[in-house]
C-alpha cells in the first residue's frame, strides 16, 4: 500500500456536537475528497507531514482499480479489560490478513486484497470497503496479526454471505422500473445511483462525508433526495439512511408537534422535493413549489469543457488559465470571461456574488446595483464587519452620465 498514490492525512475537529475525522491534502491545500485522486499523495509525504505535528493522523483512499478492501470493526476492543469482543476475533481470524487497531484504540482495521460488488456495505458495528472512502491508517498492527495485506476473496466472499446476504428479488412489473414503490432493493437502489452522474455525490454521503454541506441536516436531506428520486417508498429512503454513516439518534427524535420524527420530516420534505423537479421536467411547472420550497442544496454545474478550456484561451491570446474558487472549490471560475449564475429566488445568489468578491479582492470593492437602498440595507446587516471594504453603488433610476461620474471619485485612487 505504501507505493500507492492515495494517501491523505487527516485532523480531528468537532461539528455537530461529535468529533469526526475529514480526509485532508498531504499539500496542505485544504480537503482532500475520498472519491478525488487529484486530492490525494503519496506515502512518504503523508508520514512526514504526520511526524511534524500538524495533523493527528494518515489514511488511504480506496478504489476498486486497486484491489484492496478495507474491514472496519468499530467498539470491538475494550482497553479496560484489553480483550476483544467475541464476534470481532472471529471476523479478525476469519481474515488472517494485516490487522491493526483504530486511532481511538477500541476498535480495529483489517485490509485485504480483494474485490467488493459494490463500494461498500454496513451493519452495526461492521463496514467493509473497498472504494468510495478512506481509512486511517496508524500502523499499530495487531501482535498476532500477519505483516502482509493477503488475497482473501473466497474469504470476502463467505463474509458477505453471513453478514450481508443479498435481499430476495422481487419481480419488477410493466414501466416505473425505478421510481415505483418496491421494484428495486436497497442494494439495487444504490447500485444505479452510484452510476449517475452524481454517483460520487452519494458516495460521499452514504459515507458520512458531508463537509461541503453547511450542516448535517442538510446533507441528510441532500442524501434523501437523492434516493428519492429512484424510489418512492419512503421505509426504503429510511432504510438505506439508517445503513449509512450518517445515521445518528435524532433521526428518531420527534421535533414537531404532531409527533413527527425529525427523520419522517426529513423524507417527506426530500420526497416533495423531488416531486416538484420531475413535475417541472415533465412541462408542468408549479411556481408555489419553485418559489415557496427552492432546494437547500447549492449545486454547481460545469457548462465548459475543462479539457478545450486551454485551446479556447490560446485562441483569445492567453497562455495560461486562472481560475478564482467558489466556496473552496476550484476551476469553476475563469478569471476574466463572463460567467451566469443562475438559481432559485431567495437561495442567496446575491449574497454569494458579494461574498465572493470579498474573497477575491481584498483592497477595495465597488458593487453596481438596480436593486433599492432598503434591500441592500438588508442585505449588507447579514454580512460581518470583514465586508466593509465593498461600496455598494444603487443605480435605480440614473442615466450613464450620473453613472460614470459616480464612478470616477471612486477609481481614482486605482488609476493616479
Amino acid at each position: 500500500m505504501k507505493a500507492l498514490h492515495h494517501w491523505v492525512v487527516w485532523r480531528y475537529f468537532y461539528k455537530d456536537r461529535k468529533w469526526t475525522k475529514p480526509p485532508l491534502r498531504v499539500d496542505s491545500k485544504g480537503n482532500a475528497s475520498s472519491t478525488d485522486q487529484a486530492t490525494w499523495g503519496d506515502y512518504e509525504t503523508a508520514l512526514a507531514v504526520y511526524q511534524s505535528g500538524s495533523v493527528d493522523g494518515i489514511g488511504i483512499a480506496l478504489t476498486t482499480d486497486i484491489s484492496i478492501v478495507g474491514v472496519d470493526l468499530d467498539h470491538s476492543y475494550n482497553p479496560k479489560s484489553k480483550s476483544f469482543e467475541p464476534w470481532a476475533t472471529a471476523i479478525i481470524n476469519h481474515f488472517n490478513s494485516y490487522t491493526e487497531a483504530s486511532p481511538s484504540g477500541t476498535g480495529v482495521r483489517i485490509f485485504l486484497k480483494g474485490k467488493l460488488p459494490v463500494g461498500g456495505h454496513k451493519k452495526g458495528n461492521i463496514e467493509i470497503y473497498s472504494s468510495g472512502r478512506y481509512l486511517t491508517v496508524t500502523g499499530r498492527v495487531l501482535h498476532n496479526s500477519v505483516r502482509t495485506v493477503a488475497p482473501r476473496q473466497a474469504e470476502i466472499d463467505a463474509f458477505l454471505a453471513e453478514h450481508f446476504p443479498p435481499e430476495p428479488k422481487i419481480e419488477k412489473g410493466a414501466g416505473n422500473a425505478a421510481n415505483g414503490s418496491g421494484h428495486l432493493s436497497d442494494h439495487e437502489i444504490i447500485e444505479i445511483g452510484f452510476r449517475a452522474k452524481n454517483g460520487d455525490k452519494l458516495r460521499a454521503l452514504l459515507d458520512g462525508n458531508y463537509g461541503e454541506y453547511p450542516s448535517q441536516s442538510e446533507a441528510e436531506l441532500a442524501l434523501c433526495s437523492l434516493l428519492a428520486f429512484y424510489t418512492k417508498d419512503e421505509s426504503q429512503i429510511d432504510r438505506i439512511y439508517r445503513g449509512s454513516r450518517l445515521a445518528r439518534d435524532k433521526w428518531d427524535v420527534k421535533h414537531y408537534g404532531d409527533g413527527t420524527t425529525y427523520g419522517h420530516h426529513t423524507i417527506q420534505k426530500a420526497m416533495a422535493g423531488t416531486e416538484a423537479k420531475l413535475s417541472r421536467r415533465d412541462g408542468q411547472t408549479n411556481l408555489t413549489s419553485d418559489y415557496r420550497n427552492p432546494p437547500s442544496e447549492v449545486k454547481f454545474e460545469r457548462e465548459i469543457n475543462l479539457g478545450d478550456l486551454q485551446a479556447k484561451a490560446i485562441e483569445r491570446g492567453e497562455l495560461v488559465v486562472s481560475f478564482l474558487p467558489v466556496l473552496g472549490q476550484d476551476k469553476f471560475i475563469v478569471k476574466g470571461w463572463s460567467h451566469l449564475l443562475a438559481a432559485y429566488p431567495k437561495t442567496g445568489k446575491t449574497e454569494l456574488l458579494v461574498r465572493l468578491m470579498a474573497e477575491w479582492a481584498r483592497e477595495k470593492i465597488l458593487y453596481f446595483t438596480e436593486e433599492p437602498t432598503g434591500a441592500w440595507d438588508a442585505r449588507m446587516q447579514k454580512l460581518p464587519p470583514t465586508y466593509s471594504h465593498v461600496t455598494l453603488f444603487h443605480g435605480l433610476g440614473t442615466t450613464p452620465g450620473e453613472i460614470l461620474n459616480r464612478l470616477q471619485p471612486e477609481m481614482k485612487p486605482w488609476c493616479s
